[in-house]
């Protein structure tokens, strides 16, 4: 209320702050207390930590004071302490880095408004979604949590200990990236892993790969009843006493029939195509396609072909299809 329309200056030592308005990748959550934030002029200034005296003070409560009634018998002991963050030796490579110079130069200067193009990358970076924290260059993830930017050394390292490591389990690409975009990030992070998970001879070795399956080849018929398939469908017993089911189908047409039998012997199976199929329907084929099996492969059949010259053709053995 007291600074709405004003030009307000926060002073803040969590430099994250001060991308809050030109981060792009941002949880829901972060994004709506940024458009409540708009509704104020405000501009996010960084200070250090051991300047941002006035903060402190507020958020701190002061210690009581004890009264010392004689010094006699104290050891004075002085204690000096200077925080300051260490460069990272990631971060050391990273400025130095093609990819990320210009970014970690933009940071130290404290200008997040920018934009950087990685080679073949579909659109640029904001330096926004990058800060300098505790000595090492991280980005922001779009649930606001933040990953190390890992420089080019230390990448196949990082993949090797997801992936053959002690506690590792050898995964898939897809497993690993899942895992690893969880802690670190680097441009070209899913090509790499998906390139080092191919070139793992031990995956190489012990994973089961897919077989090569040629594709179907349709069958082409001209007319109805040229090609007939015949198979026998096992359904369980009947109140009828029947247990079967000759299941016939035109290739043309794709008119299709179910005779249930008692049992599948062969004057059982013969008697079903060539009576109830062929003369009760009048439907004569010209080729009649069935597999291996017992039911078809037969004297009965053999014989009844050769009368009535039709044609008797079997698929491959084991293969259903």
């Amino acid at each position: 209320m007291f600074i709405y329309g004003l030009r307000t200056v926060v002073l803040t030592d969590h430099q994250p702050l001060t991308a809050l308005f030109n981060r792009s990748n941002v949880s829901a959550r972060i994004l709506r207390w940024s458009l409540e934030l708009q509704r104020y002029n405000l501009e996010i200034k960084f200070v250090e930590g051991k300047t941002n005296v006035v903060a402190d003070a507020l958020s701190r409560g002061t210690a009581q004071r004890t009264g010392v009634e004689s010094m006699e018998g104290l050891d004075e002991v002085v204690v000096n302490c200077i925080r300051k963050d260490k460069k990272s030796k990631w971060l050391t490579e990273l400025e130095s880095d093609d990819d990320f110079a210009e970014i970690v130069d933009a940071l130290n200067k404290g200008d997040t408004s920018g934009r950087v193009t990685w080679p073949g990358a579909v659109k640029p970076v904001q330096i926004a979604d990058f800060v300098l924290e505790d000595g090492d260059l991280k980005m922001y993830q779009a649930n606001g949590s933040l990953v190390y930017v890992v420089p080019k050394s230390s990448r196949y390292e990082i993949f090797h200990e997801a992936h053959s490591g002690t506690f590792a389990g050898h995964f898939s690409a897809h497993k690993l990236l899942n895992r690893l975009r969880k802690e670190v990030f680097w441009p070209t992070m899913v090509r790499d892993i998906h390139k080092w998970t191919r070139e793992c001879q031990r995956c190489f070795a012990h994973n089961v790969r897919p077989r090569m399956t040629p594709p179907l080849k349709p069958i082409v018929t001209m007319k109805p009843y040229e090609i007939v398939g015949v198979d026998v469908l096992e359904l369980g017993m009947t109140t009828s006493g029947n247990r079967y089911a000759v299941t016939i189908i035109d290739h043309f047409s794709k008119f299709a029939a179910a005779y249930p039998v008692p049992d599948k012997s062969a004057e059982t199976i013969a008697k079903t195509i060539f009576i109830r199929w062929i003369a009760e329907g009048c439907r004569w084929p010209k080729v009649v396609m069935s597999d291996k099996g017992a039911e078809f492969e037969n004297r009965v059949m053999e014989e009844l072909t050769r009368i009535t010259k039709i044609d008797h053709v079997t698929t491959k053995g084991y293969n259903p299809r």
